[in-house]
């Protein structure tokens, strides 16, 4: 008992690792023998042979294989390059949008009881008169190649009315020593014409020209340009019967060669053009011989409700119509019996692409070509016509414009109608 409990305390005293050797040698396996057991080999003990060396069992289909874990990728080295920073894009700067006082440096300043004509023609030519916010009547002759424009301070135009009669025939005229003269941002009406032209290299923009016999009636001018305006209800009734002229004869845009001399230059564009009992424009050569009125262009407008929307009429040459939008749904009070988008008498080379062109009235003539001059132009394609009814004029009145106006004309191959 004594040497037991001596053993057993030399045991508890060894170091653990010699205890966990002595654990593997004892229980390493052997055979009966004493000798140690290959691993696939075989053996007998007590008349059983033990088999190592046998197939193993298939797998269990129910037992999830264990997933190996995934060996961490190796991370690169950094490269040592330095970093390459861009440089960061410039922003623009922006551009100041001009108030209306950094555009406008006025020469002159007219207000409210004061007399714009006298301003105007008491100024050097070239010089600014500016016109505040106001209702002026100004009858009379703008003799100077002045700027007239609505003062930068307005935040509503400045009115120019009339108020004409037949016996004062009450108008704004440009004389021909006016040539250059520019008006811009005003509200024009209730005259004889609301600006009579008599001056080459005119321009009118910005305005509102309405409710005057004509809006504007322009005559053997060169270079005339009307821009972002809007005429409405030229043709006054009253102001037609006065003068003896009939509804059909006022118009709200007026272009004559009364005075037969050259024309070329003029442009009308981006305006709206509403509401004439004549035309909304009316081109007027006639008799002038080999005077026409050529080259004009009348590009990005929109005609609405006018009984004719162009009239081209005699001795017009080389027109431009692009770009423009005619809509009628009602018309105003007119003796046309006629009306039209478009009406093309002794009329050569024009150039007519772009344009829509929708009537709802069943009436209403989709276009109006007179004769057999006007039958032959330059080009007239890319158009877009919507019409509720048939009715046009090719030579003769017909009604079968859906079906037979392109056969007919050869015009818009690549056009529209429906």
């Amino acid at each position: 008992m004594v040497k037991e409990n001596k053993m057993r305390n030399r045991l508890e005293n060894w170091p653990p690792y010699i205890l966990f050797l002595i654990c593997i040698f004892v229980l390493a396996p052997q055979d009966v023998f004493g000798q140690t057991i290959n691993p696939g080999g075989t053996f007998r003990y007590q008349g059983q042979v033990k088999c190592s060396d046998c197939p193993l069992p298939p797998p269990c289909p129910l037992c999830p294989t264990p997933a190996l874990a995934p060996r961490p990728a190796s991370t690169p080295a950094p490269k040592l390059t330095p970093a390459f920073t861009p440089m960061p894009t410039p922003k623009p700067t922006p551009v100041p949008v001009p108030t209306p006082s950094s555009r406008v440096v006025c020469s002159k300043t007219v207000s409210s009881g004061q007399s714009i004509l006298s301003a105007a023609n008491g100024a050097a030519n070239g010089q600014t008169v500016c016109v505040r916010s106001g209702t002026y009547r100004e009858c009379g002759d703008l003799t100077k190649a002045v700027k007239l424009v609505s003062h930068p301070g307005n935040t509503v135009l400045p009115v120019i009315d009339q108020n004409a009669t037949s016996s004062d025939n009450c108008r704004l005229r440009l004389k021909p020593s006016s040539a250059g003269a520019v008006i811009d941002g005003f509200e024009i009406r209730d005259g004889w014409e609301g600006l009579k032209i008599e001056a080459d290299n005119i321009t009118v923009r910005n305005s509102i020209i309405r409710d005057n016999r004509h809006g504007i009636l322009a005559i053997s001018v060169n270079n005339l340009t009307l821009e972002n305006n809007k005429f409405v209800n030229n043709g006054n009734k009253s102001l037609c019967a006065a003068s003896g002229l009939m509804p059909k004869q006022c118009h709200n845009i007026y272009i004559n060669n009364s005075s037969c001399k050259p024309m070329t230059g003029s442009v009308i564009r981006n305006n709206v053009i509403e509401y004439a009992p004549g035309m909304g424009i009316n081109l007027r050569g006639e008799n002038c011989g080999t005077y026409p009125i050529d080259g004009i262009v009348i590009e990005g407008n929109s005609f609405i409700n006018n009984a004719y929307g162009i009239g081209s009429y005699k001795n017009i040459t080389n027109p431009t119509f692009k770009d423009n939008s005619f809509s009628v749904s009602k018309l105003p009070a007119t003796n046309h019996k006629y009306p039209s988008h478009i009406g093309l008498w002794e009329t050569s080379g024009l150039v007519m692409t772009g344009n829509t062109l929708m009537s709802s009235l069943a009436n209403h003539y989709a276009i109006w070509v007179s004769d057999e001059q006007s039958k032959k132009q330059k080009e007239v394609n890319g158009n877009s016509w919507k019409a509720a009814g048939n009715r046009w004029k090719w030579g003769r009145s017909r009604n079968d414009f859906k079906s037979a106006y392109k056969r007919t004309t050869g015009w818009d191959k690549s056009g529209t109608v429906n």
